[in-house]
């Protein structure tokens, strides 16, 4: 589960997991899961479940084995106004809460 704060208003409207692979002294980044349309105002709120087909309607690169120790995850958002961005940060899971998140 992914609670991803975002400003008041704007509303998540996909999600990505993305890791960076190495290639020798190259990079690159290798998707691992990727959903569009939230499918409830909870999701559009920014709380999701990776891989769960609860979370959006739209599942473009379905999740197809457990998530690594460290990931990207990529937001993309939809302002009051219309406009369309996205934001990005690292994820440790050897950090995460104890207990699960849940909505307030």
């Amino acid at each position: 589960m992914i609670a991803y704060p975002i400003c008041p208003g704007y509303k998540v409207s996909g999600a990505d997991i993305i890791i960076r692979v190495q290639h020798g002294e190259k990079s690159s980044f290798k998707t691992l899961w990727s959903a569009r349309r939230a499918a409830s105002s909870v999701v559009a709120q920014g709380l999701f479940t990776v891989g769960t087909p609860d979370s959006f309607s739209n599942g473009v690169t379905p999740l197809a084995k457990a998530l690594p120790k460290g990931f990207y995850v990529g937001v993309d958002e939809i302002s009051p106004t219309g406009r369309k961005s996205s934001k990005g940060d690292w994820m440790d899971q050897a950090i995460r809460p104890s207990s699960p998140l849940k909505p307030e």
